[in-house]
């Protein structure tokens, strides 16, 4: 079972219960204007928390800092070159050891050299990377949108509170998935924790 620290918890909390404010604003806000202030300052906490579980997603995925990480394994490591004289072999005495061979350096790929270098399909990574944000963006406005009509159409059915009732689904889900963020940044930290010890 998954152990989380109470900072995690209070950060699903808070994340839970900011967003549940957000889409039950409509139930206990009527003014249109008021309910664009309040969700002005639900946005900054709101970021805040997003900005952190990305920080935590990044730490998570094998490239970090422009460098992606091919370190050998441990039992797939070269043989030495049993042809060529060692480098201290003139330097020893008949009776010493030779010295261990120094470790290989884990090869690095840098982010610059995967990248194309035409400039017209590196703009065109840029196009298509703008246009992945674009889309989240209207996804993310259609999204609240859809949800906000299937409240209004619920009120108009009778049903009491109904942006209550998306908010509180809203926030569970939410909280959940800051949970699952918080849980894949841990499983990261353990692997490289335990890389290191093999270290």
């Amino acid at each position: 079972m998954p152990r989380y620290d109470s900072r995690d918890l209070a950060e699903a909390l808070a994340s839970g219960g900011l967003t549940f404010a957000w889409y039950a604003l409509p139930d206990a806000v009527a003014s249109r204007r008021a309910r664009g202030v309040a969700k002005a300052l639900l946005l900054v906490p709101l970021v805040a928390i997003g900005a952190r579980q990305n920080a935590r997603l990044k730490a998570a995925e094998p490239v970090r800092t422009g460098v992606l990480e091919t370190a050998t394994p441990p039992g797939d490591a070269p043989e030495p070159d049993d042809a060529a004289p060692p480098a201290d072999a003139a330097q020893r005495g008949p009776g010493d050891a030779p010295a261990p061979p120094a470790p290989d350096p884990a090869p690095q790929v840098r982010l610059a050299d995967v990248l194309p270098t035409d400039p017209a399909k590196r703009a065109a990574l840029v196009g298509v990377g703008l246009g992945l944000v674009a889309g989240s963006v209207w996804a993310t406005v259609a999204g609240e949108r859809a949800l906000h009509r299937l409240g209004q159409r619920m009120a108009a059915r009778g049903t009491r509170l109904p942006h209550t009732r998306i908010g509180l689904v809203s926030g569970a889900l939410a909280a959940a998935m800051t949970l699952a963020t918080a849980r894949l940044g841990e499983g990261s930290r353990t692997s490289s924790s335990a890389r290191d010890a093999r270290a």
